[in-house]
């Protein structure tokens, strides 16, 4: 798994609250996956702003020239409050943000915090934990008014999607794909489908055959339907994945095929 340097990537507004990065990611030396992060406001003050940023790509320029650009949009300093690594594979960037901003709260899944102790010189404390079979953390208030969590202990990677209540936007990681991934390929000159093994991103759409047989091998129906069933019953309409496009309309609908057999 592999990051190009620069990251080569594209940041677009959704809403004054919602902000994307979006940029190549390399799977198994071979697959053009892409990445995302999605920064999103919590809270504005006069004179600040604080932000959760969830699935951080690496720390560098790129993602100091979007928080840049949300200051000057808006006029107010910019805080990162919350980091959100949502399952046991988006780990990569905490650290750099972490170090970046030492105040921030790390938010992320069982698994993670010995992950993140072998890329760090110092131990990371994990302030929100989500385990499996266990309440989910006590968030403050600015979280709960504006966000829904669940998590979902059966998908292969233990993820944690969002639902962005004022904006009707599901956020997640690995729960599904929505290839190719044009908009985090756009400033790279790569073409998403080329090459031999990534052509399967060319059919990762969502209720695309390939991944109607994949979801279940890496999402056991038995062990996560009651997730699937909570998330479905979000009120969403724009979906944004870490690989692929953005779903920016009717996602529930479409979303609504690709987990037919977790709603039975």
């Amino acid at each position: 798994m592999s990051y190009s340097s620069p990251l080569n990537g594209v940041s677009r507004v959704l809403t004054s609250d919602l902000v994307i990065y979006s940029c190549p990611f390399l799977r198994a030396g071979r697959v053009y996956f892409g990445a995302r992060t999605s920064f999103i406001t919590v809270d504005r003050t006069e004179k600040e702003m604080s932000l959760l940023i969830y699935a951080p790509v690496p720390w560098g320029t790129e993602c100091q020239q979007v928080l840049n650009e949300i200051s000057e949009r808006e006029k107010r300093a910019v805080n990162v409050k919350y980091i959100v690594a949502p399952d046991v594979e988006h780990y990569m960037g905490v650290v750099g943000w972490k170090t970046q901003f030492s105040d921030a709260s790390i938010i992320t899944v069982e698994g993670v915090a010995e992950k993140l102790t072998k890329n760090a010189t110092e131990s990371i404390e994990i302030d929100y934990e989500f385990v499996a079979d266990k309440p989910y953390p006590e968030f403050p208030q600015e979280l709960t008014r504006i966000f829904q969590w669940q998590y979902v202990p059966g998908h292969h990677n233990k993820e944690i999607a969002l639902l962005h209540k004022p904006s009707k936007t599901l956020i997640v990681a690995d729960l599904l794909f929505n290839g190719p991934a044009y908009e985090q390929y756009e400033e790279s000159g790569i073409n998403p489908t080329s090459g031999v093994f990534s052509k399967v991103m060319k059919y990762m759409y969502p209720d695309s055959c390939l991944q109607l047989m994949a979801l279940p091998k890496i999402m056991p129906i038995a062990k996560s339907h009651k997730d699937i069933k909570a998330i479905m019953g979000w009120d969403f309409d724009r979906a944004i994945p870490c690989h692929g496009d953005v779903i920016e309309t009717s996602a529930k609908e479409k979303l609504s095929k690709l987990f037919d057999a977790y709603l039975k």
